[in-house]
């Protein structure tokens, strides 16, 4: 699983910063690990929305539907 909280940039453009969530697609292991990721992503929400600083707070919110 991916950790949500590391941030990954890039060089050419440092100012975006991307956090990857792994997403909440179909097809999880099971239903367990489907409910784990929801709540690690809302939580991660959670967290970005109560910063302070605007470096810290969450901007967009990319989803791609399969």
């Amino acid at each position: 699983m991916s950790m949500i909280d590391y941030e990954i940039t890039y060089p050419n453009n440092p100012q975006f910063v991307f956090h990857d969530s792994r997403g909440i697609e179909a097809g999880a292991e099971s239903d367990n690990e489907s409910e784990l990721r929801i709540e690690n992503i809302q939580a991660f929400i959670d967290d970005r929305a109560q910063r302070m600083h605007v470096q810290d707070q969450l901007h967009a919110i990319w989803y791609e539907w399969a």
